[in-house]
């Protein structure tokens, strides 16, 4: 039967050292509809915890999955600094099984995927709602509960790698919730962080004057997340936060030019034709999980179909010749 699992009961921020992942009751796919509501004909999910951004839906993990491709093609791998040493034991005495925690996993493809390319580790992917349903595997469950309220059940220092991508979106202060995961990682555990710029850009990195309505697009959807305690400007001052924290090393910041289409793109750049390719689709689905937010923030439907419409113009447009950037982010706990 297709399931997640969820706590029972209201996990603690400093949970009790006697959880395990069994202590767990399942959420049947009868009882999903309780963890949502609707808004403009997409599903969010319910609490005032939770602000409105992004839908939680099919639609919407259809789209993230497309995204994931993207990204994994771009990067060239599923992970990204030292994450195989870390969940690779160093000897064949060492026995002690790796766990990795997927925050907002949502579809859970990237937990998917690595579950299959690694084995022998446990991969949990946490969520606020069940967006899709899941079936466990022996290395890999979903759990679902409010841990941007309540933080993670389970104890301290219990997982080697904790991965947050796409996160900025759905979450007020994620600087608190660094110091839920630094508490979830062991030491010398990593921590990962993924995070695309909400700005369409030109090659050399600029913003982009041939992409008009698209930036507006963006910056009308950045002020509807601003509105509601979203720090949208995460993906530079995620350094920060993490030195504020404290009890991390050095950051490891990298930053992933790709384009939007790329068909101006020579043969020769055959895999960034191909992201390209795929973030054009995905930007064109992006725009439609956009319109009850910007609904939701005050525009009426003839003024967000209108910011739409200039956006898919100015993206299928092959002279645009437009980029996105990609942040990757990693530390380790000291």
């Amino acid at each position: 039967m297709a399931h997640f699992l969820s706590p029972p009961g209201t996990p603690q921020r400093t949970p009790s050292p006697n959880l395990t992942e069994y202590s767990l009751t399942t959420i049947h796919s009868s009882e999903a509809d309780a963890y949502f509501r609707e808004e403009g004909g997409r599903r969010f999910p319910v609490g005032a915890d939770h602000p409105t951004s992004l839908p939680v839906d099919a639609d919407e993990s259809n789209r993230l999955r497309s995204q994931h491709l993207a990204l994994k093609i771009l990067l060239g791998s599923n992970h990204f600094g030292p994450m195989h040493q870390i969940i690779t034991p160093s000897s064949p005495t060492d026995r002690r099984r790796r766990r990795v925690l997927d925050v907002y996993s949502t579809p859970g493809v990237w937990v998917q995927d690595l579950s299959v390319e690694y084995p022998n580790v446990k991969f949990v992917g946490v969520d606020i709602a069940p967006s899709v349903m899941h079936y466990p595997k022996d290395n890999l469950q979903f759990e679902i509960y409010n841990f941007p309220r309540d933080g993670f059940s389970c104890p301290d220092g219990h997982y080697d790698v904790v991965h947050a991508r796409h996160t900025l979106t759905q979450i007020r202060d994620l600087p608190n919730l660094l110091v839920e995961i630094k508490r979830a990682l062991r030491h010398g555990g990593l921590f990962m962080f993924g995070e695309i710029e909400m700005t369409i850009l030109n090659a050399d990195g600029r913003i982009s004057v041939n992409t008009p309505g698209s930036n507006a697009l963006l910056g009308h959807f950045r002020r509807a997340l601003e509105a509601q305690g979203i720090r949208t400007n995460g993906a530079h001052e995620i350094d920060q936060w993490l030195e504020a924290v404290g009890g991390f090393g050095p950051v490891a910041h990298q930053v992933h030019m790709y384009p939007i289409g790329g068909a101006w793109l020579p043969p020769t750049q055959s895999r960034l034709r191909e992201v390209g390719r795929l973030t054009l689709q995905n930007m064109e689905r992006l725009a439609a999980s956009m319109k009850p937010v910007l609904r939701h923030s005050g525009l009426s439907s003839q003024q967000v179909d209108q910011l739409v419409e200039a956006h898919l113009r100015d993206i299928r447009n092959p002279d645009s010749k437009a980029f996105l950037r990609y942040h990757t982010v990693w530390s380790i706990k000291e």
